[in-house]
């Protein structure tokens, strides 16, 4: 649906800010493309915020709120593959017969959650942080640190060079 109202961006770079460094922005779709939080972080990010405006879907199967599940295995995910905090903030409430399911997070650098909104309404997340913890993770945890980006750019090349 968002490509109704946008169109796709031809770069991914984090701002800076002088008090808190390089932060990551990606809004809605672009958190479910791997690519886009990883780019950020190999820049140097030590925080993703993804701002999200998701439906409400529920798995007709278990009655669970799938896509919630998801997300919040997603931004764990993020958070420790990449070492660095995940802000998600997720709009809550009714629009035009559709409904949006809220639950923001904030998620440390070691993939935990360390504060949650309430699904269904609207809510403003607290949360401390410390952003020296995202230097600890990535110094405590190789798999971030001795990423070969310049592999990964070969290999994306000899891919697209296939097609």
């Amino acid at each position: 649906e968002e490509l109704r109202y946008f169109s796709a961006g031809e770069s991914v770079m984090p701002f800076v800010s002088r008090r808190l460094g390089k932060i990551g922005v990606a809004i809605c779709e672009d958190s479910w493309h791997l690519s886009v939080p990883y780019l950020l972080a190999v820049q140097g990010a030590k925080m993703l915020v993804s701002i999200d405006a998701s439906p409400l879907r529920m798995d007709g199967s278990t009655g669970e709120l799938a896509v919630a599940k998801k997300r919040e295995m997603m931004n764990c995910t993020y958070a420790n593959l990449l070492s660095l905090y995940v802000a998600f903030a997720n709009r809550a409430g009714n629009e035009d017969g559709v409904s949006f399911w809220g639950g923001s997070q904030f998620i440390n650098p070691n993939g935990n959650i360390i504060a949650e909104a309430a699904k269904f309404v609207e809510a403003t997340v607290d949360a401390a942080f410390d952003l020296a913890a995202v230097k600890r993770a990535r110094l405590a945890s190789s798999h971030f640190s001795d990423e070969d980006t310049r592999l990964t750019r070969d290999e994306l090349q000899r891919i697209l060079s296939q097609k």
